[in-house]
C-alpha cells in the first residue's frame, strides 16, 4: 500500500487537464496519485497526532497474558499427595 502523504505547501495545479486546489497541511495523497508523482516536492509526511501503536502493543501482550493463563488453568491439577 502507497503511503499517504499531506500538502506541505497551497496552490492551485493542472493534473491531466483539471484544476486541483491543494491546501498545505489539509490535503491528503496516496504516494503513487499522479498529483504527488507529478508535483513531488509539494509533498510530505504525514504527521500522526495520536497513534494506537502504544496502545495496541498493550492489548496484544495483555492478549498473551490472558492466553498465558487460559492455558495454565487448562491443564490438570496433579492429585493430592498423601501424606
Amino acid at each position: 500500500m502507497a503511503d499517504i502523504l499531506v500538502a506541505t505547501e497551497s496552490a492551485a495545479i493542472m493534473v491531466d487537464g483539471v484544476p486541483n486546489v491543494i491546501e498545505a497541511g489539509r490535503t491528503l495523497a496516496r504516494s503513487t496519485h499522479p498529483i504527488v508523482t507529478e508535483y513531488p516536492t509539494m509533498w510530505g509526511p504525514l504527521k500522526v497526532d495520536y497513534d494506537d501503536v502504544a496502545e495496541a502493543e498493550a492489548e496484544k501482550v495483555g492478549a498473551e497474558k490472558v492466553e498465558a493463563a487460559q492455558k495454565v488453568a487448562a491443564k490438570p491439577a496433579p492429585p493430592p499427595s498423601k501424606r
